[in-house]
């Protein structure tokens, strides 16, 4: 397409001393894991503090490129009502920290579901690194949640 255009012959290009190359620039990546490491690993360090989990998702939404916060958490509850799912809790990994209060108003206000927000660097120090702390920390919040106790005074004797 480039070569067709003939862009480096355009007079309006040339004046600025804009040059295009006809070949794709080669640009290094990464590959991210899969949710999937980040569920076991969160499965696993709940349980070992005594949260029950079940084994995987009783199902996974995944926002399309012109969807809302509002449309994905709509879609999450209709399919909870229409299939007779309880939801205990939704995890929302989040692009930016930005969509934090718009999950918050829609998921627990609006349409009463639990959400447990992650960011993309919560998500990387839990799967690639498996920070406990940040695992644990994660834990403690699901269990507050989903009606557990993460602390208790001492009666006093």
């Amino acid at each position: 397409m480039v070569k067709k255009s003939n862009f480096n012959n355009d007079p309006f290009l040339k004046s600025f001393g804009v040059q295009i190359k006809a070949e794709p620039m080669n640009v290094s990546g990464r590959v991210l894991p899969p949710p999937r490491e980040f569920c076991l690993q969160i499965v696993r360090t709940c349980r070992s503090t005594g949260i029950e989990m079940p084994d995987s998702p009783k199902f996974y939404e995944q926002a399309r490129k012109n969807d809302t916060v509002e449309m994905v958490l709509k879609r999450i509850a209709d399919k909870c009502d229409r299939d007779g799912i309880k939801c205990d809790l939704v995890f929302v990994a989040l692009f930016s920290s930005e969509q934090y209060a718009q999950v918050k108003s829609c998921g627990d206000i609006t349409f009463g579901l639990v959400t447990q927000c992650v960011l993309p660097k919560t998500i990387s120090d839990v799967a690639i690194k498996k920070n406990y702390s940040t695992m644990l920390n994660i834990a403690m919040k699901i269990n507050m949640k989903i009606g557990g106790i993460n602390t208790k005074l001492l009666e006093d004797e």
